[in-house]
């Protein structure tokens, strides 16, 4: 026998069998454009050390098989390149994640984020474009690649699950509002407005305009304390949506409703079992730097409470209002991290020992119940 036309099939059911050299057999037989023996053979090439044959393979087979449809239910939306596919994965998606990873371990960064963001591999995506990208490569392939007008960016799309690709309007939208708030992590107003979704920009402008005020030397205490608790406000109760991560720590892929498995952690470990296709050193550099600061769950949070820090450093002492300020913003960690909380504690009861809040925080040694309406504190927000 020379050509049997449903060669590839007999080589996937040996090789799921695990029987390599049957597989190989088979494969030999296989017509050489069938998509099934490209991506069987890339996963053979792999195997024998030959990655630069195998991502060409798998590059020709990921162009003959359709992208990623819309997921049919929740075990495919949280699918991951990284764990083992779901046996219904469709084969496109399947075929771009692998081809994802091994992009990722040739160190080819953008062509890893551009695959898996075809196979509608969001959360994977995201972490190359938050984790291990620099931010001005993000840019760049964002502006090339997904620019507002080119692929339809539309900010109703956000009202979907977060988690589910579901075709090149969810992606341009998603893209560009994640690099919108890794832009803004690092301050930078200007570049990050354009990218976000029209609902969040004059928020952002708000709150950048507030911190520049806040730190605005030629301005009276008194305007700078309220700038700063302007944006203190802003950051704890908007911090998701401005600042939030879409992995870890935040997980806004999620709403931040709980923690995922992080994927950087899972390709370093993944390191040390000697995988096929490893993470590289570099990999694992650049996902060292590219961290939230702080590198702790909700970590706008705490830059809410910086800014409330700095607010009342300007603020006089015993006074009501400067023991509001380090009450309500002690208060937004005293449950989650005491410890963090404490300085405000401290600061409450040796500063404002003669208001009535700090007299009860020195009775109570924490923090008193005060009121903490959201809705009135958006008031000094507007």
């Amino acid at each position: 026998v020379d050509l049997v036309r449903e060669a590839d099939r007999f080589a996937w059911a040996a090789y799921y069998l695990g029987d390599i050299e049957l597989t190989a057999k088979w494969l030999r037989l296989a017509p050489d454009d069938a998509p099934m023996a490209q991506w069987l053979g890339a996963k053979l090439l792999l195997r024998s050390g030959k990655v630069g044959d195998a991502a060409e393979k798998l590059r020709q087979a990921a162009r003959r098989f359709p992208a990623a449809p819309r997921a049919k239910d929740e075990r495919q939306q949280f699918s991951s390149c990284y764990e083992s596919s779901w046996p219904d994965e469709p084969p496109g998606k399947s075929v771009r994640g692998e081809l994802g990873v091994l992009y990722l371990a040739r160190r080819q960064y953008v062509e890893a984020l551009d695959v898996l963001l075809g196979g509608g591999h969001w959360l994977d995506a995201a972490y190359v474009a938050e984790r291990v990208l620099t931010p001005q490569e993000l840019k760049a392939y964002v502006d090339r690649a997904w620019a507002a007008e080119k692929s339809g960016a539309d900010d109703r799309l956000l009202e979907w699950p977060r988690w589910e690709a579901k075709g090149p309007e969810w992606t341009n939208t998603k893209i560009r509002y994640l690099l919108a708030r890794r832009l803004a992590r690092l301050g930078k107003w200007e570049e990050a407005r354009e990218y976000y979704p029209a609902q969040w920009r004059e928020r952002l402008d708000i709150y950048s305009r507030s911190l520049a005020a806040g730190s605005d030397v030629d301005l009276p205490k008194s305007e700078r304390a309220k700038a700063f608790w302007k944006a203190a406000i802003i950051a704890r109760y908007e911090g998701m949506e401005l600042l939030g991560t879409e992995v870890e720590p935040d997980w806004f892929i999620i709403e931040g409703s709980f923690s995922m498995r992080s994927t950087a952690g899972a390709r370093q470990r993944r390191e040390s079992e000697k995988p096929v296709l490893p993470s590289t050193s570099d990999e694992s550099r650049r996902t060292q730097q590219h961290v939230a600061v702080p590198n702790l769950r909700f970590h706008y949070r705490y830059t809410a409470i910086e800014h409330a820090w700095r607010a009342a450093e300007l603020m006089p002492d015993n006074s009501e209002e400067t023991a509001r300020v380090l009450c309500i913003a002690g208060s937004w960690l005293k449950a989650k991290d005491p410890n963090e909380a404490d300085r405000f504690y401290k600061e409450l009861v040796l500063r404002c020992r003669n208001t009535k809040i700090g007299q009860e925080a020195e009775k109570l040694r924490w923090f008193p119940q005060v009121e903490m309406n959201r809705e009135k504190l958006f008031e000094q927000t507007e």
